[in-house]
Protein backbone atom coordinates (compact mmCIF):
# COMPACT_ATOMS: atom_id res chain seq x y z
CA UNK A 1 0.00 0.00 0.00
CA UNK A 2 1.14 3.25 -0.99
CA UNK A 3 2.35 5.63 2.64
CA UNK A 4 -0.28 8.21 3.47
CA UNK A 5 2.10 10.52 2.36
CA UNK A 6 2.41 9.77 -1.21
CA UNK A 7 -1.56 9.74 -1.34
CA UNK A 8 -2.14 13.10 -2.40
CA UNK A 9 0.82 13.16 -5.01
CA UNK A 10 -1.11 10.22 -6.91
CA UNK A 11 -4.15 12.10 -6.94
CA UNK A 12 -1.98 15.23 -8.36
CA UNK A 13 -0.76 13.02 -10.94
CA UNK A 14 -3.29 11.13 -11.99
CA UNK A 15 -5.64 14.53 -12.01
CA UNK A 16 -3.15 16.04 -14.53
CA UNK A 17 -2.68 12.90 -17.17
CA UNK A 18 -6.71 13.70 -16.96
CA UNK A 19 -6.54 17.08 -17.76
CA UNK A 20 -3.84 15.99 -19.99
CA UNK A 21 -5.67 13.62 -21.96
CA UNK A 22 -8.86 15.82 -22.40
CA UNK A 23 -6.28 18.55 -23.78
CA UNK A 24 -4.78 16.33 -26.33
CA UNK A 25 -8.61 15.28 -27.65
CA UNK A 26 -9.29 18.85 -27.80
CA UNK A 27 -6.58 19.72 -29.96
CA UNK A 28 -6.33 16.81 -32.27
CA UNK A 29 -9.92 18.35 -32.82
CA UNK A 30 -9.22 21.85 -33.25
CA UNK A 31 -6.21 20.85 -35.89
CA UNK A 32 -9.01 18.83 -37.71
CA UNK A 33 -10.69 21.62 -37.90
CA UNK A 34 -7.94 23.87 -38.54
CA UNK A 35 -6.42 21.68 -41.56
CA UNK A 36 -9.82 21.47 -43.19
CA UNK A 37 -9.45 25.31 -43.65
CA UNK A 38 -9.80 26.91 -47.09
CA UNK A 39 -7.02 28.91 -48.32
CA UNK A 40 -8.60 31.78 -50.27
CA UNK A 41 -7.20 31.08 -53.41
CA UNK A 42 -9.67 32.71 -56.57
CA UNK A 43 -11.22 29.44 -57.26
CA UNK A 44 -12.83 29.43 -53.79
CA UNK A 45 -16.38 30.57 -53.00
CA UNK A 46 -17.81 31.28 -49.78
CA UNK A 47 -21.41 29.94 -48.86
CA UNK A 48 -22.85 29.50 -45.93
CA UNK A 49 -21.39 26.14 -45.22
CA UNK A 50 -17.63 27.03 -46.85
CA UNK A 51 -16.74 29.58 -44.72
CA UNK A 52 -13.26 31.34 -46.04
CA UNK A 53 -11.33 30.71 -43.45
CA UNK A 54 -13.37 31.70 -41.03
CA UNK A 55 -16.77 33.65 -40.55
CA UNK A 56 -15.36 36.03 -38.53
CA UNK A 57 -11.75 36.46 -39.98
CA UNK A 58 -13.44 37.06 -43.17
CA UNK A 59 -15.84 39.35 -42.06
CA UNK A 60 -13.15 41.65 -40.66
CA UNK A 61 -10.92 41.08 -43.60
CA UNK A 62 -14.27 42.46 -46.47
CA UNK A 63 -14.94 45.18 -44.27
CA UNK A 64 -10.90 46.33 -44.06
CA UNK A 65 -11.38 46.20 -47.81
CA UNK A 66 -14.71 48.41 -47.93
CA UNK A 67 -12.70 50.68 -46.04
CA UNK A 68 -9.62 51.10 -47.94
CA UNK A 69 -11.90 51.52 -50.89
CA UNK A 70 -14.03 54.56 -49.14
CA UNK A 71 -10.67 55.62 -48.04
CA UNK A 72 -9.26 56.04 -51.83
CA UNK A 73 -12.35 57.22 -52.72
CA UNK A 74 -12.06 60.49 -50.59
CA UNK A 75 -8.97 61.18 -52.06
CA UNK A 76 -10.07 60.63 -55.07
CA UNK A 77 -8.25 57.48 -56.22
CA UNK A 78 -10.31 54.96 -58.39
CA UNK A 79 -9.47 51.53 -56.29
CA UNK A 80 -12.84 49.39 -57.02
CA UNK A 81 -13.94 45.77 -55.47
CA UNK A 82 -12.00 43.60 -57.66
CA UNK A 83 -13.98 40.97 -59.73
CA UNK A 84 -12.89 38.11 -57.81
CA UNK A 85 -14.12 40.13 -54.26
CA UNK A 86 -17.46 39.95 -55.61
CA UNK A 87 -17.15 36.49 -56.73
CA UNK A 88 -15.69 35.16 -53.45
CA UNK A 89 -18.29 36.75 -50.91
CA UNK A 90 -21.66 35.29 -52.69
CA UNK A 91 -23.49 35.44 -49.30
CA UNK A 92 -24.61 38.67 -47.59
CA UNK A 93 -21.66 39.09 -45.02
CA UNK A 94 -22.02 42.68 -43.81
CA UNK A 95 -25.31 44.74 -42.40
CA UNK A 96 -26.58 47.91 -44.11
CA UNK A 97 -27.19 49.12 -40.95
CA UNK A 98 -23.62 50.08 -39.61
CA UNK A 99 -21.25 52.74 -41.42
CA UNK A 100 -19.63 51.74 -44.42
CA UNK A 101 -21.09 48.30 -44.57
CA UNK A 102 -19.45 46.76 -41.82
CA UNK A 103 -21.07 43.51 -39.96
CA UNK A 104 -19.58 44.20 -36.57
CA UNK A 105 -20.68 45.63 -32.97
CA UNK A 106 -17.21 46.73 -32.45
CA UNK A 107 -15.90 50.52 -31.94
CA UNK A 108 -14.60 52.26 -34.95
CA UNK A 109 -11.11 51.27 -33.59
CA UNK A 110 -11.04 47.66 -34.73
CA UNK A 111 -11.47 49.36 -38.44
CA UNK A 112 -7.81 50.23 -37.89
CA UNK A 113 -7.01 46.55 -37.65
CA UNK A 114 -9.31 45.33 -40.55
CA UNK A 115 -7.50 47.70 -42.87
CA UNK A 116 -4.37 45.77 -41.63
CA UNK A 117 -6.12 42.57 -42.50
CA UNK A 118 -6.93 43.45 -45.76
CA UNK A 119 -3.53 44.46 -47.18
CA UNK A 120 -3.09 40.97 -48.49
CA UNK A 121 -4.97 38.37 -49.48
CA UNK A 122 -7.44 36.76 -47.55
CA UNK A 123 -5.97 33.48 -47.18
CA UNK A 124 -2.36 34.32 -46.72
CA UNK A 125 -3.77 37.35 -44.49
CA UNK A 126 -5.16 34.72 -41.93
CA UNK A 127 -1.91 32.90 -41.13
CA UNK A 128 0.01 35.92 -41.15
CA UNK A 129 -2.03 37.61 -38.63
CA UNK A 130 -2.81 34.50 -36.32
CA UNK A 131 1.47 34.29 -36.35
CA UNK A 132 1.37 37.84 -35.49
CA UNK A 133 -1.05 37.58 -32.40
CA UNK A 134 0.79 35.08 -31.00
CA UNK A 135 4.42 36.27 -31.20
CA UNK A 136 3.38 39.94 -29.71
CA UNK A 137 0.89 38.31 -27.08
CA UNK A 138 3.98 36.04 -26.09
CA UNK A 139 6.73 39.01 -25.75
CA UNK A 140 4.17 41.45 -23.83
CA UNK A 141 3.54 38.16 -21.26
CA UNK A 142 7.21 38.16 -21.05
CA UNK A 143 7.53 41.90 -20.41
CA UNK A 144 4.63 41.60 -17.89
CA UNK A 145 6.84 38.88 -16.15
CA UNK A 146 5.35 35.38 -17.15
CA UNK A 147 7.69 32.38 -17.52
CA UNK A 148 8.00 30.63 -20.91
CA UNK A 149 5.62 27.30 -19.86
CA UNK A 150 2.89 29.71 -18.44
CA UNK A 151 2.67 31.89 -22.05
CA UNK A 152 3.10 28.88 -23.96
CA UNK A 153 -0.54 27.10 -21.48
CA UNK A 154 -2.13 30.49 -22.01
CA UNK A 155 -1.23 30.79 -25.93
CA UNK A 156 -1.98 27.64 -26.61
CA UNK A 157 -5.04 26.89 -24.02
CA UNK A 158 -8.65 25.42 -25.65
CA UNK A 159 -9.83 28.57 -25.33
CA UNK A 160 -6.68 29.99 -27.98
CA UNK A 161 -7.35 27.05 -29.39
CA UNK A 162 -11.13 28.42 -30.00
CA UNK A 163 -10.06 31.85 -31.09
CA UNK A 164 -7.90 30.55 -33.73
CA UNK A 165 -10.16 28.28 -35.70
CA UNK A 166 -12.74 31.16 -35.38
CA UNK A 167 -10.14 33.62 -36.89
CA UNK A 168 -11.16 35.70 -33.92
CA UNK A 169 -8.60 38.56 -31.69
CA UNK A 170 -9.18 36.25 -28.72
CA UNK A 171 -4.74 35.85 -28.81
CA UNK A 172 -3.64 39.05 -29.15
CA UNK A 173 -6.79 40.76 -26.64
CA UNK A 174 -5.87 38.15 -24.25
CA UNK A 175 -2.34 38.91 -23.96
CA UNK A 176 -2.68 42.78 -24.02
CA UNK A 177 -5.28 42.59 -20.66
CA UNK A 178 -3.28 40.28 -18.64
CA UNK A 179 -0.17 42.20 -19.52
CA UNK A 180 -1.67 45.94 -18.67
CA UNK A 181 -3.22 44.44 -15.22
CA UNK A 182 0.13 43.09 -14.41
CA UNK A 183 1.99 46.38 -15.30
CA UNK A 184 0.14 48.46 -13.77
CA UNK A 185 2.04 49.09 -10.58
CA UNK A 186 5.57 48.12 -12.11
CA UNK A 187 5.23 50.31 -15.56
CA UNK A 188 2.03 52.09 -15.66
CA UNK A 189 2.36 54.15 -18.90
CA UNK A 190 2.84 50.86 -20.74
CA UNK A 191 -0.15 49.51 -18.58
CA UNK A 192 -2.32 52.78 -19.36
CA UNK A 193 -1.19 52.73 -22.87
CA UNK A 194 -1.98 48.38 -23.51
CA UNK A 195 -6.03 49.44 -21.61
CA UNK A 196 -6.39 51.58 -24.34
CA UNK A 197 -5.49 49.14 -27.16
CA UNK A 198 -8.62 47.30 -25.52
CA UNK A 199 -11.26 49.99 -27.13
CA UNK A 200 -11.80 47.86 -29.95
CA UNK A 201 -12.79 45.20 -27.94
CA UNK A 202 -14.43 47.07 -24.65
CA UNK A 203 -15.81 44.49 -22.89
CA UNK A 204 -12.66 42.76 -22.31
CA UNK A 205 -11.57 45.47 -20.37
CA UNK A 206 -14.83 45.78 -17.98
CA UNK A 207 -12.28 45.45 -15.02
CA UNK A 208 -9.76 48.09 -16.18
CA UNK A 209 -11.59 51.72 -15.27
CA UNK A 210 -12.13 49.67 -11.81
CA UNK A 211 -8.47 48.47 -11.74
CA UNK A 212 -6.99 52.11 -12.71
CA UNK A 213 -9.45 54.21 -10.61
CA UNK A 214 -8.69 52.63 -7.67
CA UNK A 215 -5.25 51.74 -7.85
CA UNK A 216 -4.99 55.78 -8.06
CA UNK A 217 -2.70 55.65 -10.87
CA UNK A 218 -2.73 59.12 -12.84
CA UNK A 219 0.29 58.02 -14.86
CA UNK A 220 -1.74 55.00 -16.57
CA UNK A 221 -4.77 56.93 -16.52
CA UNK A 222 -3.09 59.67 -18.61
CA UNK A 223 -1.48 57.32 -21.21
CA UNK A 224 -4.78 55.41 -21.16
CA UNK A 225 -6.39 58.39 -22.32
CA UNK A 226 -3.83 59.80 -25.05
CA UNK A 227 -3.72 56.56 -26.78
CA UNK A 228 -7.18 56.07 -27.03
CA UNK A 229 -7.22 59.56 -28.46
CA UNK A 230 -4.25 58.59 -31.34
CA UNK A 231 -6.23 55.76 -32.33
CA UNK A 232 -9.69 57.83 -31.95
CA UNK A 233 -8.45 60.50 -34.39
CA UNK A 234 -6.23 57.49 -36.67
CA UNK A 235 -10.42 56.33 -37.45
CA UNK A 236 -12.19 59.96 -38.36
CA UNK A 237 -10.32 59.85 -42.27
CA UNK A 238 -11.35 56.05 -42.40
CA UNK A 239 -14.86 55.64 -41.05
CA UNK A 240 -15.90 59.78 -39.82
CA UNK A 241 -17.53 61.11 -36.88
CA UNK A 242 -20.67 59.46 -37.18
CA UNK A 243 -19.24 55.96 -37.29
CA UNK A 244 -18.56 56.46 -33.45
CA UNK A 245 -22.05 58.26 -33.21
CA UNK A 246 -23.60 54.76 -35.07
CA UNK A 247 -21.71 52.82 -32.36
CA UNK A 248 -22.47 54.64 -29.18
CA UNK A 249 -26.33 55.13 -30.66
CA UNK A 250 -27.76 51.88 -32.81
CA UNK A 251 -24.53 49.67 -32.31
CA UNK A 252 -25.12 49.43 -28.56
CA UNK A 253 -28.91 48.47 -29.25
CA UNK A 254 -27.57 46.50 -31.72
CA UNK A 255 -25.35 44.84 -29.53
CA UNK A 256 -28.45 43.90 -26.44
CA UNK A 257 -30.95 42.88 -29.88
CA UNK A 258 -28.32 40.70 -31.19
CA UNK A 259 -27.92 38.51 -27.41
CA UNK A 260 -31.60 38.94 -26.49
CA UNK A 261 -32.64 36.46 -29.76
CA UNK A 262 -33.52 33.39 -29.15
CA UNK A 263 -30.87 30.85 -27.64
CA UNK A 264 -30.37 28.43 -30.38
CA UNK A 265 -29.49 31.24 -32.50
CA UNK A 266 -27.06 33.13 -30.05
CA UNK A 267 -24.11 31.12 -30.99
CA UNK A 268 -25.20 29.52 -27.43
CA UNK A 269 -22.03 26.90 -27.73
CA UNK A 270 -19.62 29.99 -27.66
CA UNK A 271 -21.49 31.79 -24.69
CA UNK A 272 -19.78 32.21 -21.72
CA UNK A 273 -21.78 34.47 -19.84
CA UNK A 274 -23.97 34.19 -17.03
CA UNK A 275 -26.79 35.85 -19.26
CA UNK A 276 -26.22 33.04 -21.88
CA UNK A 277 -26.72 30.18 -19.10
CA UNK A 278 -30.08 31.65 -17.65
CA UNK A 279 -31.05 31.45 -21.13
CA UNK A 280 -30.02 28.15 -21.93
CA UNK A 281 -32.03 27.05 -18.61
CA UNK A 282 -35.03 28.80 -20.19
CA UNK A 283 -34.89 31.86 -18.89
CA UNK A 284 -36.90 35.16 -20.57
CA UNK A 285 -34.72 37.65 -21.84
CA UNK A 286 -35.77 39.79 -19.27
CA UNK A 287 -34.96 37.23 -16.54
CA UNK A 288 -31.48 36.38 -18.20
CA UNK A 289 -31.06 40.17 -17.43
CA UNK A 290 -31.68 40.14 -14.01
CA UNK A 291 -29.94 37.11 -13.70
CA UNK A 292 -26.84 38.80 -14.95
CA UNK A 293 -27.16 41.75 -12.69
CA UNK A 294 -27.47 40.02 -10.00
CA UNK A 295 -24.14 38.29 -10.82
CA UNK A 296 -22.87 41.63 -12.12
CA UNK A 297 -23.29 43.82 -9.30
CA UNK A 298 -21.30 41.79 -6.24
CA UNK A 299 -18.69 40.98 -8.58
CA UNK A 300 -18.12 44.92 -9.40
CA UNK A 301 -17.95 45.23 -6.15
CA UNK A 302 -15.42 43.13 -5.59
CA UNK A 303 -13.58 44.10 -7.89
CA UNK A 304 -13.18 47.78 -6.62
CA UNK A 305 -12.50 46.65 -2.96
CA UNK A 306 -10.18 43.66 -4.31
CA UNK A 307 -8.06 46.69 -5.97
CA UNK A 308 -8.15 48.78 -2.91
CA UNK A 309 -5.54 46.14 -1.25
CA UNK A 310 -1.86 46.96 -2.80
CA UNK A 311 -0.37 44.06 -0.62
CA UNK A 312 -2.64 41.25 -2.37
CA UNK A 313 -0.38 39.35 -4.41
CA UNK A 314 -0.34 40.22 -8.23
CA UNK A 315 -1.37 36.88 -9.73
CA UNK A 316 -3.78 35.68 -7.78
CA UNK A 317 -5.17 38.90 -7.69
CA UNK A 318 -4.65 39.08 -11.51
CA UNK A 319 -7.13 35.66 -11.73
CA UNK A 320 -9.55 36.68 -9.50
CA UNK A 321 -9.73 39.87 -11.60
CA UNK A 322 -10.26 37.82 -14.91
CA UNK A 323 -12.70 35.43 -13.19
CA UNK A 324 -14.87 38.32 -11.77
CA UNK A 325 -14.89 40.48 -15.54
CA UNK A 326 -16.28 37.48 -16.95
CA UNK A 327 -18.67 36.76 -14.88
CA UNK A 328 -19.89 40.55 -15.02
CA UNK A 329 -20.24 41.33 -18.38
CA UNK A 330 -23.52 39.82 -19.88
CA UNK A 331 -21.18 39.31 -23.63
CA UNK A 332 -18.40 37.21 -23.46
CA UNK A 333 -17.68 34.15 -26.06
CA UNK A 334 -15.02 31.19 -25.28
CA UNK A 335 -12.61 32.94 -27.78
CA UNK A 336 -13.00 36.15 -25.46
CA UNK A 337 -11.08 33.68 -22.43
CA UNK A 338 -7.32 33.75 -23.56
CA UNK A 339 -6.33 35.87 -20.54
CA UNK A 340 -8.71 34.35 -18.02
CA UNK A 341 -7.09 30.71 -19.47
CA UNK A 342 -3.46 32.64 -18.95
CA UNK A 343 -4.08 33.41 -15.50
CA UNK A 344 -5.22 29.92 -14.68
CA UNK A 345 -2.08 28.49 -16.31
CA UNK A 346 0.07 31.02 -14.08
CA UNK A 347 -2.09 29.78 -10.83
CA UNK A 348 -1.49 26.11 -11.59
CA UNK A 349 2.66 26.77 -11.33
CA UNK A 350 2.04 28.66 -7.91
CA UNK A 351 -0.45 27.07 -6.19
CA UNK A 352 -1.10 24.48 -3.64
CA UNK A 353 -0.79 21.14 -5.01
CA UNK A 354 -4.55 20.37 -3.96
CA UNK A 355 -5.20 23.28 -5.76
CA UNK A 356 -4.11 22.64 -8.86
CA UNK A 357 -5.90 20.18 -10.41
CA UNK A 358 -9.10 22.55 -9.80
CA UNK A 359 -6.62 25.67 -11.81
CA UNK A 360 -5.95 23.11 -14.42
CA UNK A 361 -10.00 21.79 -15.06
CA UNK A 362 -11.00 25.95 -15.79
CA UNK A 363 -8.58 26.22 -17.81
CA UNK A 364 -9.15 23.27 -19.39
CA UNK A 365 -13.10 24.10 -19.86
CA UNK A 366 -12.69 27.29 -21.61
CA UNK A 367 -12.98 25.63 -24.31
CA UNK A 368 -14.97 22.00 -23.14
CA UNK A 369 -17.65 24.44 -22.43
CA UNK A 370 -18.50 24.86 -25.90
CA UNK A 371 -18.14 21.04 -26.19
CA UNK A 372 -20.74 20.66 -23.25
CA UNK A 373 -22.57 23.35 -24.22
CA UNK A 374 -22.95 21.07 -28.22
CA UNK A 375 -24.19 18.15 -25.93
CA UNK A 376 -26.71 19.48 -23.39
CA UNK A 377 -27.64 22.87 -24.77
CA UNK A 378 -26.53 24.76 -21.77
CA UNK A 379 -23.61 26.95 -21.06
CA UNK A 380 -21.65 26.44 -18.39
CA UNK A 381 -18.86 28.43 -18.30
CA UNK A 382 -19.83 30.55 -16.04
CA UNK A 383 -19.52 28.01 -12.88
CA UNK A 384 -16.09 27.31 -13.58
CA UNK A 385 -15.37 31.13 -13.69
CA UNK A 386 -16.94 31.02 -10.12
CA UNK A 387 -14.73 28.32 -9.45
CA UNK A 388 -11.50 30.22 -10.58
CA UNK A 389 -12.72 33.43 -8.87
CA UNK A 390 -13.01 31.31 -5.80
CA UNK A 391 -9.69 29.78 -5.48
CA UNK A 392 -7.74 32.68 -6.87
CA UNK A 393 -9.72 34.09 -3.50
CA UNK A 394 -8.54 31.95 -1.48
CA UNK A 395 -4.94 32.18 -2.87
CA UNK A 396 -4.91 35.62 -2.74
CA UNK A 397 -3.00 35.92 0.56
CA UNK A 398 -1.24 32.57 0.11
Amino acid sequence: MNPPAQRPRLVLVAALTFIGLFYLIFLGSSLRVIAGMHTGNAATVMTPTQQLPQADFAMFWYSGRLLTIHFADTLGLNVTASPWLLHTFHIRVWSSLSPFQLDWLYPPTMGLLAVAYAALPLGVSYWVWRGLYVLISAGLLRRAGLTWPEIALGLASPAALVDFQGGENGALTGGILVASLLLVERAPATSGALAALLSFKPQLGLALPFVLLRARNRRALVFAVLVFGVMFLLTLPLEGLHAWLWFLGAGRRASVTLISRPFAQALPAAGATVFFMARGFGASTLGAWIAQGAVSLPCLWCLWRLWARPEAAPVPRLALTLCLSALSTPYFYLYDMVGLATAMAMMFFRAPDAHKPLYGLVWLFTGYSGTLAHLTGHVFMPVAAALGAVLAWRDLDG
